[in-house]
């Protein structure tokens, strides 16, 4: 496209919701060779705002006058979970690259048919695995493969934040969502696969505390088809084991603290714990790190990996919570300026997906799945 022989690569948001403002385009605005020039929202007024706060030159309300837009490279799809085949297989079929909230899609099924899609038209695609950017996750997979904690047996992670319990919104629906444990929950597989590997099979389990809601304006309640809190085992083809615990009902982690994630790693030879509550710092105990038997000790961060290679931004001047996922944003220009596809792919995205789909699948028929049974 003409932007991508030029200096500037034009980018088209879809979805003008909470986490367009909170991560999407502020991350684009830290990207200088990229100008979002265009807001689509069902709800004029929600692109309005967004548009006015961020300078937004064009604001929509049909997403396929950004999709059909020839001036516009590039989109971020920020919408509901249900939404996101459809519209990236419009946008790929348009020649535009796709940067996708997580989950790629409702299913398997769906995630193949955007990576099908994407690696035919020679598209850039990224999911929105932000973790991958905090200072502490990117440190300590530097540490992991780097051999400091030796050989990993096994990965605990937690996602615990507090989210709404009085009125129905489109993640609490099943046609729209799929609940804690995909979206919480596809977060820390992604973790999982980054640092330890492949799954060959899982167990899980899942609970919904509070199974009728009511609509935003109070006239009625509606049940609730997804969980409000899950559980997953893992056997990783290497030989470890993980669990994962995800739930959007431990009161205290609200929006302020952007909800408590945890990660920790045992190895053969150290363990590496990161808080993503203070994402400049591990604590590690091994490998070089070894102060003594069974003591962990905290680590600054190195300023190697406080952005990524190639940032603008000051890490120290953004909130510590928020700014690491800005660098999201430049992974996809960097990848659509270079040709690259670094970071988490369309088809790492896909691969997290039969992982939720398996451990849906789990916890409804309470077994243990093996993926190739999930994968078909």
């Amino acid at each position: 496209m003409e932007a991508e022989r030029t200096a500037m690569i034009h980018v088209g948001i879809i979805g003008a919701g909470y986490i367009a403002g909170f991560v999407h385009i502020p991350g684009l605005l830290h990207c200088p060779d990229a100008k979002v020039v265009a807001i689509c929202d069902r709800k004029r007024e929600a692109a309005e705002a967004q548009a006015a706060r961020h300078g937004i030159p064009t604001v929509v309300t049909d997403y396929r006058r950004i999709v059909e837009d020839q001036t516009i490279d590039a989109v971020v799809i920020c919408v509901p979970n249900s939404l996101h085949r459809q519209m990236a297989l419009e946008a790929i079929a348009a020649g535009k690259h796709v940067l996708c909230e997580k989950p790629l899609g409702l299913n398997l099924a769906q995630a193949r048919d955007m990576t099908s899609a994407l690696s035919q038209a020679g598209r850039r695609g990224l999911v929105a695995f932000t973790y991958r950017y905090a200072p502490c996750i990117r440190y300590a997979r530097h540490l992991v493969t780097a051999g400091h904690i030796g050989t990993v047996r096994q990965m605990r992670a937690l996602f615990a934040l507090t989210a709404p319990d009085t009125w129905l919104e489109w993640r609490s629906m099943g046609t729209e969502a799929g609940g804690a444990l995909v979206d919480l929950g596809s977060h820390l597989l992604d973790c999982g696969r980054w640092f330890v590997g492949e799954v060959s099979s899982l167990a899980a389990m899942a609970k919904t505390f509070i199974p009728e809601r009511p609509l935003a304006d109070g006239t009625e309640m509606r049940a609730v088809g997804v969980d409000d809190a899950a559980a997953v085992l893992l056997e990783f083809e290497n030989g470890a084991t993980g669990t994962i615990e995800v739930t959007r009902m431990a009161k205290g982690w609200g929006r302020r603290e952007r909800g408590h994630v945890h990660l920790e790693l045992n190895g053969t030879e150290g363990t590496i714990v990161c808080c993503l509550v203070r994402p400049f710092e591990v604590r590690v105990a091994g490998g070089r790190f070894l102060v003594e038997e069974d003591h962990l000790v905290t680590v600054q961060v190195p300023e190697a990996f406080l952005t990524l290679p190639g940032a603008f931004r000051n890490p120290r001047s953004d909130p510590p919570q928020v700014g690491y996922r800005y660098d999201q944003a430049l992974q996809f220009i960097q990848n659509i300026r270079e040709g690259r596809d670094d970071g988490p792919t369309f088809e790492e995205g896909m691969r997290v997906q039969a992982l939720t789909d398996a451990a849906t699948l789990a916890a409804r028929e309470r077994r243990w799945v093996k993926m190739t049974e999930a994968d078909g």
